[in-house]
């Protein structure tokens, strides 16, 4: 027993604990960061998709009010 508090030095588990935590929260943040990449990846995906469906449609409207103008 008394051979491994001589091992285990108190002041090293405390300093490796603090690393181990600072270490956590770059881990989380990174991991926060590559989410919100990924969303807003995919986000641009369907707001390019809705952007062209809006467009379809005003241009369907257009050409349906030029289409009645020229009779």
């Amino acid at each position: 027993m008394t051979a491994m508090q001589g091992a285990l030095d108190p002041a090293k588990v405390g300093r490796t604990m603090q690393e181990f935590a600072r270490e956590n929260q770059r881990m989380e943040m990174a991991g926060e960061m590559i989410g919100d990449a990924v969303d807003g990846a995919l986000d641009a995906d369907e707001t390019e998709d809705e952007t062209s469906e809006l467009v379809g449609q005003v241009l369907d409207e257009i050409g349906i009010d030029l289409a009645t103008s020229m009779q």
